[in-house]
């Protein structure tokens, strides 16, 4: 039987975590008036965090029970809560300890965990897979070339490995346009740049000069066609806005887009 641990041996243990959590909660509720502490306060208007007799009920409160599945709660985060954290406070989070991991049932490719370590103020992922003694390090964020490209890619902790986006993710909305057209029509050519390793360089020039292109044509459009009025209402908008991208974005692909180039321009 596992040996019961007191509040006072809890504490001890867990202080630093316990006081930071502790700080980091009346932060949060600085700007209001009213506080309920489970097991101490009951529903109490107009008090805040500087008076004194609520800071030492949440004291006392910190050392109960409660603070015990909060502070279990903070170490053990899955990487699920993590990702929809903001930067500032996962930030926070690694100042305090608090990083995450995968539950094992959540993990793939016969990974048997998965959780995040930080070296040299770095974050990287350690994992192990099913049968193996040893961890592996992996950093979170890892530049590759792809595609003749610098790319950023992010480790994926599930799976044990990065995710790398697709080309036509990365060539943007023309760009996409001008691979696929070129990968039915023109299929010796995209080997050769894929072999040189510049259709990816291609494809952003062509979905960059095709963007230019069409914010010209936007601006001769509402030159010649005046955008309607609010008195007409959003339904005259509207109809305006759809006939108007309809023109610029078919031209768009007319005159850029549908083109067999080779080198980026």
């Amino acid at each position: 039987m596992k040996e019961k641990c007191s509040k006072d041996k809890f504490f001890a243990e867990n202080k630093d975590k316990i006081l930071a959590f502790g700080e980091y909660f009346l932060r949060k509720l600085s700007d209001s008036d009213m506080l309920y502490c489970k097991g101490y306060l009951k529903y109490t208007p107009h008090y805040n965090t500087r008076n004194l007799a609520v800071c030492d009920t949440f004291s006392r409160y910190c050392v109960a029970g409660s603070i015990r599945r909060k502070v279990v709660n903070m170490v053990k985060m899955t990487y699920h809560q993590w990702e929809k954290l903001a930067e500032e406070s996962k930030n926070r989070n690694i100042a305090l300890g608090v990083l995450p991991d995968v539950p094992l049932a959540d993990l793939e490719n016969g990974l048997v965990m998965a959780r995040m370590i930080i070296q040299n103020g770095e974050r990287y992922w350690e994992i192990k897979s099913e049968g193996e003694t040893e961890t592996k390090i992996f950093p979170e964020l890892l530049k590759m070339d792809l595609w003749g490209v610098s790319v950023t890619c992010k480790f994926n902790p599930y799976i044990g490995k990065y995710n790398t986006p697709e080309i036509t993710e990365l060539a943007g909305y023309y760009g996409s346009q001008w691979i696929t057209w070129m990968e039915e029509h023109h299929k010796d050519k995209v080997r050769e740049m894929k072999s040189a390793g510049t259709f990816l360089a291609v494809a952003q020039s062509v979905n960059r000069d095709a963007r230019n292109y069409r914010k010209l044509l936007n601006r001769q459009y509402e030159e010649l066609h005046p955008r309607p009025s609010e008195f007409y209402g959003e339904d005259e908008l509207r109809a305006w806005k759809f006939t108007r991208d309809y023109y610029t974005d078919n031209a768009t692909m007319r005159d850029n887009v549908l083109m067999a180039v080779t080198q980026p321009f």
